[in-house]
């Protein structure tokens, strides 16, 4: 349950803060425990987190669609749950959206619930599915939301945030290209990239 997030990342953020330990938590589904990072690093403590794309395009609801391969740890979360990850992508509270890369082959996603692997690909479709998800939507919020995610500008204060302003002798690992009007994908080929080889 939720809860058991919000305990986790309160637990993480008061040992940062006592030790000064410099502490990312990875996969965060409730916009809860986001804000709970965001105010640590405000007092200061050297607190950061991400999310990931499933926590922003699907929900518990999706569940009965979809089945196991949208089985993951944390689990996705109520419908209500994306929207306000969504706004703090937008107020810039949370400044990382990442992959979830654990896929499993076909027969360990369809050994029943309890014993099915919690993982899904990601790395291979997690920029796609995000500037698709802010392309295809009516809400102009989600479209401000990945615009203040793809083009967060560079503060060496924040780890994992990269340089908007690209030029000769900047050091960055990797420039993609996207030409947005002829981007899309379905989220029947993320589903179907939960089930592909490691």
């Amino acid at each position: 349950p939720p809860i058991s997030e919000l305990e986790a990342v309160s637990r993480a953020v008061l040992l940062a803060e006592e030790t000064g330990c410099q502490t990312h938590l990875v996969h965060l589904s409730v916009a809860r425990a986001v804000s709970l990072v965001a105010e640590a690093q405000a007092r200061g403590v050297p607190v950061s987190c991400e999310t990931c794309p499933h926590y922003l395009l699907f929900s518990a609801e999706d569940m009965e669609r979809i089945g196991l391969p949208l089985k993951t740890a944390p689990p996705v979360r109520a419908a209500g749950e994306s929207e306000q990850l969504w706004a703090l992508i937008a107020d810039g509270s949370l400044r990382m959206v990442t992959s979830d890369h654990s896929p499993g082959h076909p027969e360990v996603k369809q050994a029943g619930f309890w014993d099915s692997w919690g993982g899904a690909s990601g790395a291979q479709s997690t920029l796609q599915l995000l500037l698709c998800a802010a392309g295809q939507t009516e809400k102009p919020e989600r479209e401000t939301a990945m615009r203040a995610a793809l083009l967060q500008g560079y503060d060496p204060a924040v780890p994992g945030a990269f340089p908007s302003n690209v030029s000769v002798g900047i050091n960055i690992f990797k420039l993609t290209s996207v030409d947005l009007a002829s981007s899309t994908l379905e989220m029947n080929a993320w589903i179907r990239a939960s089930w592909s080889d490691p």
